[in-house]
């Protein structure tokens, strides 16, 4: 049996870009970080895309706190199964960020939220659910991170890192066979 060789979840400014169980931060395995009746590296996205905004907005913390507070707040969904509850995830963000809105689609949210800086997106694909994140540019571009979600219909890329508009995130969706779920808009940081 070969031993399991982990890689950085993070890149090189320090966002999560990567949930997997062969991914690590701060030298632990993702596996590792218990979050629930789960781990962060199977149910954490939602933790993962608070995080990452906190990052963004210059107000960081460790990720185990943040899932912790997670848990405090009532935000295990099916015990962690599944992750984090929405209206626990839109609660924190309210917490943290000024402005913060939902929708269930990009032009709900737009009427509500003129110009986010950080987009929660829930999708799912099949069975499964997946919260990822994307961080405004200022000129109406998202950067993503943790989205799982290749750049073109043969799979190869992906679109984290890089930046799209809302229109165009809409599009790389439906080709990679995600239903758009839910949305949270969040304004600056308080």
């Amino acid at each position: 049996m070969s031993e399991v060789t982990f890689r950085p979840a993070t890149d090189e400014n320090g966002y999560i870009r990567f949930q997997s169980r062969t991914h690590e931060i701060n030298n632990r395995p993702m596996v590792s970080l218990a979050y629930g009746k789960g781990n962060l590296a199977d149910n954490g996205c939602g933790a993962i895309a608070l995080y990452n905004a906190l990052l963004h907005a210059g107000a960081e913390r460790d990720i185990e706190s943040l899932m912790s507070e997670l848990i405090c707040e009532g935000g295990l969904w099916f015990g962690g199964r599944w992750g984090t509850k929405p209206r626990v995830l839109k609660k924190c963000f309210s917490r943290y960020f000024e402005n913060t809105v939902s929708a269930f689609s990009f032009e709900g949210l737009m009427e509500k939220a003129e110009s986010p800086q950080a987009v929660v997106v829930m999708t799912a694909k099949k069975k499964s659910m997946h919260y990822f994140l994307g961080l405004s540019d200022g000129a109406g571009r998202y950067r993503f991170y943790n989205s799982a979600l290749r750049s073109d219909p043969n799979r190869r890329g992906s679109i984290d890192g890089t930046c799209l508009t809302l229109v165009e995130l809409r599009k790389v969706l439906s080709e990679n066979g995600t239903r758009l779920l839910w949305l949270i808009g969040a304004g600056k940081v308080r």
